[in-house]
């Protein structure tokens, strides 16, 4: 609940806010994953959910579209902590680009900046990115993705 209370408030400045997916074993991104849900539940606008790395590479692209379009029917669950009157109904999360397609040079960089993380799971998620020319996406409510952070800046 605390944690949701902060995002509020970031959320009232303005601010865009991008949550996990939780889709991998890692609790703290199941958790803000779920928070996010949360939010989302309130009212859509500005949040985002990323595809985890390194688990959304080595899943199909089948059951990552599946898990990710599950956020909007999970975050219109209402909770303990909402009402069924305060929930915005979602008809569908779509995703959009966020980066150009994975390289031996980010690779290269994520293996400097993170050396404690790159481990053998990493390291075939990275060469499945590289092989499929993958590119980041984070996930919004239907219609509900900032301009500025579509690929390009297009809007």
């Amino acid at each position: 609940d605390g944690l949701v209370t902060w995002l509020r408030r970031l959320r009232g400045d303005g601010s865009t806010v991008l949550f996990p997916g939780g889709l991998g074993d890692h609790m703290d991104h199941r958790l803000v994953a779920a928070a996010g849900r949360r939010l989302m539940a309130e009212h859509p606008d500005r949040l985002g959910f990323y595809e985890d790395r390194p688990y959304a590479s080595l899943l199909e692209q089948s059951t990552l579209t599946a898990a990710m379009v599950a956020l909007a029917a999970e975050s219109a669950e209402p909770d303990a902590s909402t009402s069924a009157s305060s929930t915005v109904p979602l008809t569908s999360m779509v995703p959009t680009e966020v980066s150009g397609p994975v390289t031996v040079r980010l690779h290269t960089l994520l293996q400097r900046c993170y050396p404690s993380q790159i481990d053998d799971l990493f390291r075939s998620a990275m060469d499945r990115d590289l092989a499929a020319g993958a590119r980041e996406r984070v996930w919004f409510a239907e219609s509900e993705c900032p301009p500025w952070l579509r690929r390009g800046g297009d809007g």
